[in-house]
């Protein structure tokens, strides 16, 4: 057996190798029940969540998840759109619709701010990024909105010599994407005159589109469903 002929067994968590650094307060747990949530590092905590999910020790994925949603924001301080956008994508693919919800809801809160973190929107997944962009309460300028996109059509560029299932799969994922620019809501001397905008949807829905410009504004709302350019 490999226990009694090697000193060192290879742990194996979730994904793979499992850090000392992860593994000592799980372990910590396992045998006081207890566990010190003081921790400000993100990285630290969220790795002790995936861990604790994947062993089955739910108590404490709990406890973790509950540091993250429950971080007041005065921790987060000048960092909480770094905080949201690294929160994000774990909460949504873990399912947990109440982190994933307060990280939107702090991306929504200062939204013409928030869409300016380019670095961190290009680590996005494409669908959940489509799903953030997709949203009437998510309000920057149309454009800014825009050119996010195209920053990170451009980051997540496939490499040469990709599959061509690769290939398609990323021009789904732009194709969603663009979908989601409500042209409507662009200026006309902006779509006619950007090449890439013309490029992308076309003259005939960019005509479209200018038919159907909303001009409305509810009160002081910035809804990206009823608000004037």
């Amino acid at each position: 057996m490999q226990e009694s002929s090697e000193r060192e067994i290879p742990l194996k968590g979730h994904g793979g190798g499992l850090t000392v650094a992860v593994f000592k307060p799980i372990l910590s747990y396992i045998y006081s029940g207890e566990m010190d949530m003081n921790s400000k590092d993100n990285d630290l905590i969220k790795a002790i969540w995936v861990e604790a999910t994947f062993f089955g020790l739910l108590e404490l994925a709990d406890k973790a998840i509950n540091h993250l949603h429950y971080k007041s924001s005065s921790e987060r301080g000048d960092n909480r759109f770094a905080w949201a956008f690294d929160v994000l994508p774990l909460a949504h693919d873990h399912q947990n619709s109440d982190l994933k919800n307060e990280c939107i809801r702090e991306l929504e809160a200062e939204p013409e701010a928030s869409i300016q973190c380019r670095n961190e929107i290009n680590k996005l997944p494409g669908d959940l990024f489509k799903e953030l962009i997709s949203r009437d309460t998510f309000w920057p300028d149309e454009t800014v909105i825009y050119e996010a996109v195209q920053h990170w059509l451009t980051a997540n560029q496939p490499a040469e010599g990709v599959s061509e299932k690769e290939k398609e799969e990323f021009l789904q994922v732009k194709a969603g994407l663009l979908d989601e620019i409500r042209i409507q809501h662009i200026p006309a001397d902006i779509l006619f005159n950007d090449e890439t905008m013309l490029a992308n949807f076309g003259p005939v829905r960019i005509t479209e589109a200018m038919k159907t410009k909303h001009c409305t504004q509810i009160k002081d709302k910035k809804l990206r469903g009823l608000r004037s350019n």
